[in-house]
């Protein structure tokens, strides 16, 4: 079984941003079809930020590379420290704010939609980027020293080192639950006539995320490292895992590492 796996990392952005969806969606008096499409547009928004991984494609040079005149390597831009780096601008409110906009634009000159406009579709788009941003805090420092959230400003933010990289699966699993429950409270209310359950999923959202918060404050291991050797990495990672065993219990723990095996997605 290899020590190494970031398919759990790219997952639990994605259901960060579906489950900041959920919540867009359950304050909405639209259709059930359309409230599906508000958690899409969170959904989607939570893998957007890292879009700047394709620096480290190796195919990157010669063709990104070339048509934008850029003379620096991409691995070079992915570890460096520019604008367009990782954790650079796309990590930043900035980039929420434009990417937001821009799904808004789109929407307004769709002529079907002019009439259907509602700004909860790019609110839900620019929640569930913030989520991702916001799960990149505690991760540790790296080459980047957090993430430049305050874009044009180059001040990064963050790189705390609560966690590691990937393989949190208490996160993960928190926010599975608070998806699966906003969606049953979505389907309960074709039936349950009462105001006040639109409000339910802020609750179970805000529930879920202060659990994970208390459970990255009580690591208690800074993650934070200066080697970039692989042994190095691995000794985090294990430290990671075990931390992992320690609160979920080793049939759940391993179950959900057989789960991380299993995906090969590596982003």
């Amino acid at each position: 079984m290899a020590l190494f796996s970031l398919s759990l990392d790219i997952l639990t952005h994605t259901l960060s941003g579906m489950a900041a969806g959920t919540v867009c969606a359950s304050l909405s008096k639209r259709s059930f079809g359309q409230r599906a499409l508000i958690v899409l547009a969170g959904t989607v928004a939570g893998v957007i930020p890292d879009l700047d991984v394709i620096s480290l494609w190796s195919g990157f040079d010669e063709t990104f590379g070339k048509w934008f005149g850029v003379s620096v390597p991409g691995r070079e831009i992915y570890f460096g420290k520019f604008w367009y780096s990782h954790h650079a601008i796309t990590h930043s409110i900035f980039g929420s704010v434009v990417c937001s906009l821009f799904l808004a634009l789109l929407m307004l000159f769709r002529k079907s939609n002019r009439k259907r406009f509602a700004w909860i579709y790019p609110i839900s788009f620019f929640l569930g980027y913030q989520m991702h941003l916001w799960g990149d805090t505690p991760t540790p420092g790296s080459r980047w020293e957090g993430i430049m959230y305050w874009y044009p400003s180059s001040e990064y933010i963050g790189g705390w080192g609560l966690t590691w990289w990937w393989n949190n699966y208490d996160v993960f699993l928190l926010l599975a639950l608070c998806i699966v429950l906003n969606w049953f409270v979505a389907i309960a209310r074709n039936w349950i006539k009462i105001t006040w359950i639109k409000f339910v999923p802020t609750v179970i959202f805000s529930l879920c995320v202060l659990t994970a918060v208390i459970s990255l404050l009580n690591r208690g291991d800074s993650f934070n490292y200066e080697s970039y050797e692989r042994t190095s990495f691995r000794d985090f990672e294990q430290r990671s895992l075990d931390r992992q065993r320690e609160i979920l219990g080793e049939d759940l723990y391993q179950m959900m590492r057989n789960f991380d095996e299993s995906i090969n997605l590596n982003f």
